[in-house]
């Protein structure tokens, strides 16, 4: 054998090697899911108190499918952002069950200061023909931004606070428009609607808002009598910078409204475990050299 032909036979091997390890890692990577929803309250409202957030009275029967959640869907899909399918630009796709469809049921997990986390699911999307759970989202004691800042009193526009250092919503001074109510989220979503999360998952982040102009039981003293972050505060019975919920004597009144929520899902990188790239490298080679042999005898 000369070493030209000696050179071809191991570059030969070397890239048989490559591509078969290439495949058996291949062969073991998860569904995924990608892309971004709008959701909509629908005929839902929330119900926030000091330490709660329910998303589910009334009940929204007409939503698709949620005749699946016990007619309490709670919210439902409620448009897509405009963007190529397939990537966080565009629809909300499970790559198993499709995209849930425009109108159809959205289960939202309430939450309160005596949730046990992880909550599972947090969220849950129909498949592509509301017939079952297509998407499984999940809720981790570090999902939610908790605010830091209760300084509510002469906020300035678009600032922010919370009515209690730690507390899950955010308040945005809008001025003229009111106040925003924001509830961040980030957490992780996957295929179909186990409550074991698999091994590879998307991150799935957002946030649900709703505006808030006049209040039922609050006199608002921001621009044209519409309701500002330190009236809400003062609502609950907190205290301009409040430093926990025990500084606050109201936390039981409570305000309903609607809400919306933009939420985007990306495929999160990962990393073979040792083991699954052992015995790829392994099967990879193991093949090459059966090929090398067999061109051998020839």
């Amino acid at each position: 054998m000369n070493k030209l032909t000696m050179y071809t036979k191991i570059h030969a091997l070397g890239g048989v090697a490559a591509a078969a390890g290439f495949l058996l890692m291949a062969a073991t990577a998860s569904a995924t899911v990608i892309g971004t929803v709008n959701v909509s309250s629908g005929a839902a409202l929330v119900t926030v108190t000091g330490t709660s957030i329910a998303f589910s009275p009334p009940c929204d029967t007409t939503a698709l499918g949620s005749a699946l959640f016990g007619g309490c869907p709670q919210g439902e899909v409620g448009s897509y952002n405009a963007g190529t399918p397939g990537t966080p630009a565009g629809p909300l796709t499970s790559s198993v069950n499709g995209s849930p469809l425009v109108n159809s049921a959205v289960f939202i997990a309430p939450l309160s200061a005596s949730t046990t986390f992880p909550v599972i699911p947090f969220m849950q999307f129909l498949n592509s023909t509301a017939t079952a759970v297509g998407i499984t989202t999940e809720a981790t004691a570090s999902s939610f931004g908790s605010g830091t800042q209760s300084n509510c009193t002469g906020l300035g526009l678009f600032q922010t606070c919370s009515i209690y250092q730690g507390a899950l919503i955010i308040l945005q001074n809008l001025g003229a428009s009111g106040t925003a109510a924001i509830l961040p989220y980030t957490g992780f979503a996957w295929d179909g609607s186990s409550t074991t999360p698999p091994a590879t998952t998307s991150n799935f982040s957002g946030s649900f808002t709703t505006q808030l102009t006049t209040v039922s039981g609050i006199s608002g003293t921001g621009p044209n009598g519409l309701v500002s972050p330190a009236d809400i505060q003062a609502y609950f019975g907190c205290p301009n910078g409040a430093t926990g919920p025990g500084s606050c004597t109201n936390l039981g009144r409570s305000i309903q409204s609607s809400n919306s929520g933009t939420f985007t899902a990306t495929v999160t990188s990962s990393v073979p475990e040792p083991e699954s790239m052992a015995l790829s490298l392994i099967g990879g080679g193991l093949l090459a050299l059966g090929l090398w042999r067999k061109r051998s005898r020839v």
